[in-house]
Order: C-alpha cells, then sequence, then structure tokens
C-alpha cells in the first residue's frame, strides 16, 4: 500500500478524504468534515523541520485556491520529521 492511501486512510476515521488538484497545482491530501476542512502534503522522505515548515508554508498558498467553506486545518506526513 502507499504511504499516501495509508495517511487516507487514518484520516478517514474523521474525514470525507480526496485530493485536490487543478492544472499544475496538487494537494495530496484534503479532507472535509461539517465546518472543517483539512489540508495535507505526504512525502515519502526523511524531513527536517526547516523542510517541513517550508511544505507547510507552500501548501496554505496552494490552499487558498480551493473553494471551501470551514476553519482550515494543514499538515506534512513524512517518513521521518
Amino acid at each position: 500500500m502507499a504511504f499516501e492511501e495509508i495517511a487516507a486512510e487514518f484520516l478517514r476515521n474523521n474525514y470525507r478524504v480526496g485530493k485536490w488538484w487543478h492544472k499544475d497545482t496538487e494537494i495530496d491530501l484534503v479532507g472535509v468534515r461539517k465546518g472543517e476542512v483539512a489540508f495535507f502534503e505526504v512525502k515519502w522522505r526523511d524531513m527536517g523541520y526547516g523542510d517541513a515548515i517550508k511544505v507547510l508554508q507552500r501548501l496554505e498558498e496552494k490552499a487558498e485556491a480551493v473553494e471551501l467553506k470551514g476553519k482550515r486545518s494543514y499538515g506534512v506526513t513524512a517518513r521521518k520529521i
């Protein structure tokens, strides 16, 4: 099973989960539940803390294009941070 699918299974306990893309922009996982939207990037590599912060910042930028309403949260899932 791919690492991204494992992360999606974990999120499915609390959210309806899917991918989001538009043109050349993709968000690995978007979780939706009443009043909340969660955005996640999934990386199958070791990341330092600084790398994870950069991924989160880019994720927030990409999420601006998503037209879903609700409280927003952001996360990174990596092999090791």
